[in-house]
Parts: C-alpha cells; sequence; structure tokens
C-alpha cells in the first residue's frame, strides 16, 4: 500500500480503496447506476484519487435511478485531483455526486455537470433536497480549487449545499 496504483474500473477503484492504497489514479470513466451502486470512502487517511487522463472521472448511467456516486464518511481525508463527475443523481436528495459527512475533502480541477439531488417525489416534499453536485454536513470541510459547478440542482444549495460544515473556494 502507498504506492501510485491505476484503476480502470469501479470493482478496482473500491479494492485499492479497502486495500489502504494512499495514491489511486483513475484512467477512464467509471460508470455508476445500472447495479454499480455508490463507492463509500470512510476510514481512510490521507487518500488521493487523481484522473490519469483529461477524460477520467465518474459518470452516472443516463435515465437510471440510484443514490448518488461518492459517499465519504467517518473522518476521512481525500484529495480527489482532475476528476469530472457527469449527471450524478442522488434520489433520496443528499448530494448528486457527493455527500460528505465529518470528513475533509479537496476538489482539484475538478469538474461537475448536470448534477442533481432530488426525491423521489413520492411524498410530494422536494424541500430537503440538498446540494445537486456536493452535500457536505457533520463537521466536513471542504476546499474546492479551479473547479466547476455547471447545471447542477437540488432545491436547497442548487450545486453545492454545505450544513454544519465549511467551504474554501479559490482558482
Amino acid at each position: 500500500a502507498g504506492s501510485t496504483y491505476e484503476v480502470s474500473t469501479r470493482d478496482e477503484l473500491e479494492s485499492a480503496i479497502a486495500s489502504g492504497e494512499t495514491d489511486i489514479t483513475i484512467t477512464q470513466v467509471i460508470q455508476i447506476g445500472g447495479g454499480n451502486p455508490t463507492i463509500t470512502i470512510q476510514a481512510a487517511a490521507g487518500l488521493t484519487i487523481r484522473a490519469g487522463t483529461s477524460a477520467a472521472g465518474f459518470e452516472g448511467t443516463p435515465g437510471d435511478v440510484y443514490a448518488g456516486m461518492l459517499h465519504i464518511k467517518n473522518s476521512v481525508d481525500v484529495t480527489l485531483i482532475g476528476l469530472g463527475f457527469t449527471r450524478g443523481s442522488e434520489t433520496g436528495g443528499l448530494g448528486g455526486c457527493a455527500w460528505i459527512e465529518d470528513s475533509t475533502v479537496a476538489f482539484i480541477d475538478a469538474h461537475f455537470t448536470s448534477c442533481t439531488a432530488a426525491s423521489d417525489g413520492s411524498d410530494g416534499d422536494i424541500s430537503s433536497n440538498y446540494g445537486g453536485a456536493i452535500l457536505a454536513r457533520d463537521g466536513s470541510h471542504v476546499t474546492m480549487h479551479n473547479s466547476t459547478l455547471t447545471g447542477c440542482e437540488a432545491a436547497q444549495g442548487g450545486g453545492l449545499s454545505i450544513t454544519g460544515g465549511s467551504l474554501d473556494m479559490h482558482n
């Protein structure tokens, strides 16, 4: 563990995280949805996940209903560099691409496009939908450097919602 580790699939990424790799490079687009559920990152310190190409990152399956792309929780310290997040969708209304709890996350040169947090509508209440791209809460700290949020939607926060946490944004 600890050396640069390349992955090209969701399963390889989860395996690298579980085995304690701390420097992971994604070499292509990883599909989320269509039977590939949310990737949970927890109990990781000093983790860096970076794009190996300009097209690498995460993409939601068009028209699929799923529970977001990344759930980062339990005092994680992670840096995400150069990754694209496209069509992230969270039907429980908690961060279409990233739901962050009690963790420190830095997004560097990250790009979020067409991400949504929306309930399934079964109760008719959309007021509790937070962060079309990112929801950070419970003492989380998020840094966004040279990153973009484009076409992201939620009832609360649009592309980004920070609840009980902090945000540092700069170019």
